[in-house]
């Protein structure tokens, strides 16, 4: 069992490189390669990718768009671990994606960016994310719209019209574009979750879990809204509320799980015995004693081999009803109406729709317990006002 005072893992650490005026280098932030609160700028974030990422600003396009990019590109091939995997020249002018603010050249070839007003060559295939209702795209040109998106730098941290949403779906569909025309990088993004989970709940090393994150990771717990954003406030709920609170018979029971190009989706359930007070899971709710098997859902999103945050969902309700918390029925505060107003003036409780570990047992066999015995459950009198 590791020592909770064990110093943190170091983290990738580069400069971003000046190349000249509105021309700027990053190197691979991923641990293969050796990454502040919130949303990281396009540079850093495909940084963390694994990417070496040139980023050209549109004042330097402007005076020299060709100029720009063959800069860009020599200083891309300057990198001492650099491989043109088959010709970087004819691949580099394989990607471009729309952006109005910047132009972003990746190692092995790509290009994000959007310069509606800058004249580029044509450039395939081609990715668009555009606000508002777009055209349809063609084999060659992919195009996604944006309905809600306020103008096209909604994807770029820092502009009034960002938005989080639109941005986090935006960069999947870069990346699944992306690395459909390129060799790499490929993470076993499975054995990245699996090593992060490792330390979480059997070694139990703050510092190791933590070292299996991005700089600036999130996790959102969300029927209890716990969890925490940055590193430093995310590392004291790891210590104080999580890692070290946790029973030392939980168990993670896999159900299923679903590998995307930057996510992994796990269903399982969550075994314990409720022995101690669990902060994040049942906060303020002393140890009742009981067993629990309480049906989760994770959705994990990994950045290049580290993970950026976890949304963890789990029934909450099923959890309390295992720890006898829950009644059966509950008062019902509306007014109850038949077509003929015999129930004016009179109480009524309704049937709690919560089940207890039948919940867990449903997700693990479909066949476990019958289905919709809930359909059948009505309001019942109990008085009158």
């Amino acid at each position: 069992m590791s020592d909770i005072s064990e110093p943190p893992v170091p983290l990738p650490a580069a400069q971003v490189e000046s190349i000249k005026d509105g021309i700027s280098l990053l190197p691979p932030l991923s641990r293969r390669a050796l990454e502040k609160n919130g949303t990281p700028p396009p540079i850093s974030k495909w940084a963390e990718e694994g990417y070496v990422v040139v980023e050209i600003l549109t004042s330097a396009l402007q005076s020299a768009p060709s100029e720009a990019l063959n800069t860009g590109l020599l200083s891309i091939q300057r990198q001492k671990d650099f491989t043109s995997d088959g010709g970087v020249m004819t691949r580099l002018l394989g990607g471009i994606l729309l952006d109005l603010t910047h132009l972003t050249i990746l190692k092995h070839v790509f290009c994000t960016a959007t310069l509606a007003e800058i004249e580029i060559p044509s450039l395939r295939p081609t990715l668009y994310h555009v606000h508002g209702k777009a055209a349809k795209g063609t084999r060659e040109v992919r195009v996604y719209h944006y309905d809600s998106a306020s103008s096209s730098i909604f994807a770029i941290p820092g502009q009034n019209h960002f938005d989080y949403r639109l941005e986090s779906i935006s960069h999947t569909r870069n990346l699944t574009f992306l690395k459909s025309h390129m060799q790499g990088p490929n993470f076993d993004l499975e054995a990245i979750w699996d090593e992060h989970t490792y330390y979480e709940f059997e070694n139990r090393s703050v510092a190791k879990t933590m070292g299996t994150m991005v700089q600036e990771p999130y996790v959102n717990h969300i029927p209890t809204l716990t969890g925490g954003i940055g590193r430093e406030r995310l590392t004291k709920i790891y210590r104080h509320h999580f890692i070290w609170n946790n029973p030392e018979d939980i168990y993670n029971r896999l159900i299923s799980r679903t590998i995307g190009i930057d996510r992994i989706c796990d269903e399982f359930i969550m075994e314990l015995t409720h022995k101690q007070t669990i902060d994040w899971l049942l906060p303020g709710i002393p140890p009742t004693g009981k067993e629990l098997r309480i049906p989760f859902v994770a959705i994990v999103n990994i950045r290049g081999d580290r993970l950026y945050h976890e949304h963890i969902m789990w029934d909450q309700a099923s959890a309390l009803a295992q720890c006898g918390l829950l009644p059966d029925y509950l008062p019902f505060p509306y007014p109850v109406c038949d077509a003929n107003q015999t129930t004016q003036n009179k109480l009524f409780e309704y049937h709690l729709p919560v089940a207890g570990v039948d919940t867990a047992v449903k997700m693990m066999e479909k066949h476990g317990t019958p289905s919709n015995s809930m359909i059948e459950y009505a309001v019942r009198e109990v008085g009158s006002s």
